[in-house]
């Protein structure tokens, strides 16, 4: 019975194998097909592949198939091999086999007309058409069936070099997902909750408003940032709502070439931190926790999060204190709906009332004495405090100092010599022209970086103060004039 279903499968190739010698005997053949016989290989590919006289085995169908492609460029080889790849769903690939054969159809023309392997040609055709289809939706569509019911799983190919990149990337995206649905059903639950561990941090400089939110991890969770980058704008907004500043580390450090990220790194974390974090950035992309912050050991090792500053209400910096809150972050959260009961929860965290900033006493002075150090004095002229700048950013506030009506930076230029004599005086150096030269080039970020040292050196200099200490401090906008707004009656050159 079994020889009639191989006779019948050999007679359907054609002529030229009607002429095999019969009865088979199958330990001829196969041996002759391990010693790479094109027609052998041929006969004992097909017997595995439908399980005729030997057991049903796929991979050594496709071994033979293979050897077959390979050796002897073989029509039937690129045919059958093409369908196992259809039914595991690597159309590309299956695609790629089908026009091979194709190819080789002038080879075999003679025996076209005695069979119906003129039909298998089609397959073209039906590729291209289930290749227009969603990946998923593509074995629905198939007609082919394996004919022995002995297996249930298609063939999977065991080697990726000899697969198409194409149907390598659609199963690995289909994997991902699969993965992101098994997990969706798992992490189903709406409710969320967002427990909170009190913390120490390496540089209090780093998080010192209770309206910032710093997002931190202890590693990348690939699922969660890639939700918050693709929606910072909107979730930005919505943070805003509540009363807070969304500080996603990594945002900011892509954009460090923009004035505003690199003026606030200056400010608020100073430029050390500054350093530090941009080094962290360009190293791993994602290691800020230990470029910034030595947390509770108590913390997952695997938590994310946010960081929020709780002050005193009496104003002691020693009662201070700052909370880890933990947000979710398996892959296959429903992010939307997780960010949403976050900011229900922290909208309902009341801000602190602390202690109004004090402003600089009336007349306050402006002096710099003999050896240009610079002072805040009040009326009486005791010192408030010293202003301590090195010596370009000091060059750079004395130029602007010299000139009420201030001027763009990209003005700079202009004023190279005077620049150029303030930092001679200052520094005791003679080869300065390049510090002088980049501070000047209106395509370097020099200038804007030492407005940020001065704004910094002049708040840090007095605790609290409010805005009038920006009298004293070069103001302006990007492509605007900087000045120093000071009336010059209050600023004393000794």
């Amino acid at each position: 019975m079994e020889e009639k279903k191989l006779l019948y499968t050999i007679n359907n190739l054609g002529p030229e194998f009607i002429t095999w010698e019969q009865p088979f005997n199958l330990s001829e053949v196969k041996r002759a097909a391990l010693l790479n016989a094109e027609r052998p290989m041929l006969i004992m590919a097909i017997c595995c592949q439908y399980g005729i006289l030997t057991e049903l085995s796929l991979d050594m169908a496709v071994y033979f198939y293979r050897n077959l492609i390979e050796r002897y460029k073989n029509f039937y080889a690129y045919i059958n091999l093409g369908v196992l790849y259809v039914e595991s769903n690597y159309l590309h690939t299956a695609l790629r086999l089908f026009e091979e054969a194709h190819k080789k159809r002038d080879n075999i023309r003679p025996h076209l007309d005695c069979f119906d392997s003129l039909s298998l040609l089609k397959n073209i055709d039906s590729c291209r058409q289930l290749l227009s289809l969603p990946f998923e939706e593509r074995p629905k569509r198939l007609i082919l069936k394996h004919p022995s019911p002995e297996t249930n799983k298609p063939w999977k190919p065991d080697d990726p070099l000899k697969v198409d990149p194409a149907d390598y990337e659609e199963q690995r995206q289909a994997a991902k997902r699969r993965e992101k649905d098994r997990l969706r059903t798992k992490y189903r639950q709406d409710d969320f909750v967002f427990p909170s561990i009190r913390v120490m941090i390496r540089d209090e400089m780093a998080c010192k408003d209770q309206h910032e939110l710093v997002f931190l991890e202890r590693y990348r969770h690939e699922e969660l940032n890639e939700y918050i980058q693709q929606h910072m704008p909107q979730l930005r907004s919505a943070f805003q709502k509540c009363g807070y500043n969304l500080r996603y580390l990594p945002s900011h450090a892509g954009n460090l070439n923009e004035i505003a990220d690199k003026t606030y790194y200056f400010n608020v974390f100073g430029e050390d931190v500054y350093e530090v974090f941009h080094r962290a950035y360009f190293a791993t992309q994602s290691d800020y926790w230990n470029a910034f912050f030595e947390m509770d050991k108590d913390l997952s090792y695997d938590c994310a999060g946010f960081l929020r500053y709780f002050p005193d209400p009496e104003g002691h910096s020693e009662r201070s204190h700052y909370k880890y809150i933990q947000f979710p972050h398996r892959s296959g959260t429903n992010w939307e709906k997780a960010f949403s009961a976050f900011l229900d929860y922290v909208a309902g965290i009341p801000f602190v009332e602390t202690q109004r900033k004090r402003s600089l006493p009336p007349s306050t002075t402006l002096y710099i004495n003999k050896e240009y150090r610079i002072f805040l004095k009040d009326s009486n002229g005791l010192d408030i405090a010293e202003i301590k700048l090195k010596a370009l950013p000091k060059a750079l506030y004395f130029v602007f100092l010299s000139h009420l009506e201030g001027f763009p930076l990209k003005h700079l230029i202009d004023y190279r010599e005077e620049l150029l004599s303030w930092y001679r005086k200052l520094s005791n150096r003679n080869k300065l022209d390049k510090s002088i030269d980049d501070l000047t080039d209106p395509t370097n970020n020099s200038a804007n970086e030492k407005i940020s040292r001065i704004g910094k050196a002049f708040r840090d200099a007095i605790e609290d103060c409010d805005d009038s200490i920006d009298a004293f401090i070069p103001i302006g906008s990007k492509g605007e004039v900087y000045v120093i707004k000071v009336d010059r009656e209050y600023v004393i050159w000794e």
